[in-house]
Formats: structure tokens, sequence, C-alpha cells
């Protein structure tokens, strides 16, 4: 196994569990309150993720780097 396949097949993938598994031990009760007392913040958030930003990259890929996603870049 080469060295950029040890880290990106077995180090990458066990460092994003550990990070994911960690922030699940945040979540309580009162955070699933919350969600389902106000869910339009969660509503907006989720919507935006699926939709608003794949549209934004492919829009930034597809100008051929005239448009740059932020403008001090």
């Amino acid at each position: 196994m080469e060295d950029g396949n040890a880290i990106t097949q077995i180090f990458l993938p066990l460092s994003l569990t550990f990070i994911m598994y960690s922030v699940g031990l945040e979540l309580t009760l009162v955070d699933s309150k919350r969600v389902a007392v106000q869910p339009q913040d969660f509503l907006i958030g989720a919507v935006s993720q699926m939709f608003f930003l794949p549209w934004w990259r492919s829009l930034c890929c597809s100008s051929g780097g005239s448009i740059q996603p932020w403008p001090w870049a």
C-alpha cells in the first residue's frame, strides 16, 4: 500500500468517524425538542446545503473561473 493510499483509505475515514461520533455525543433531547418546536431554522439550513450550495458550486465551476467564490479571492 502506498503512503497516500494508507492515509486516504485508513486514516481519513477513521478520523471522520471519530469526529462524527464526538459530535453525535453532544446532541441532547433539548436539541431534538428545539428542532421539533422551531423546524424553520433546521429546514432553511438543510435546504440550503442540499440545493443552494451545489448550485453555487456548479455556477462557479461552469463559469470557467470568471466567478470567484469569495470577493477577496
